[in-house]
């Protein structure tokens, strides 16, 4: 699970799912803001209609979160982005080492993940 300090806040969502901003990848989309965000912030949204039951949505979040984790160990952050990442269809067939490279490779084209030396 994201630390608190890090998690996107309800009235920031909506701003942020109406942003222009975004990137694809095959498993998810990201929608992102840039401002003065420190931290970064992150949520993850799994809809309805990739999985039906709620513990199957609860397990695609903790496994994107995992991931992202992962992700945020591993590279440093830039600071000012707010993003959501929402899950597709395609999610559940993908396996994890898959789903940390797709994240890994959005995030640094988008410039919130930095690759440290």
């Amino acid at each position: 699970m994201l630390p608190k300090k890090q998690r996107v806040k309800t009235a920031l969502f909506g701003q942020i799912v109406r942003s222009r901003l975004g990137a694809n990848a095959p498993l998810f989309r990201i929608k992102y803001l840039r401002g003065n965000f420190k931290p970064s912030l992150f949520a993850v949204a799994v809809p309805k209609s990739v999985c039906r039951r709620i513990v199957d949505r609860n397990a695609v979040k903790r496994r994107i979160s995992g991931s992202l984790e992962e992700g945020m160990k591993k590279n440093s952050i830039a600071e000012g982005f707010a993003s959501i990442i929402f899950a597709n269809k395609h999610i559940n067939a993908g396996a994890r080492p898959e789903l940390e490279q797709q994240l890994l490779s959005v995030f640094q084209k988008i410039g919130c993940f930095k690759l440290r030396d």
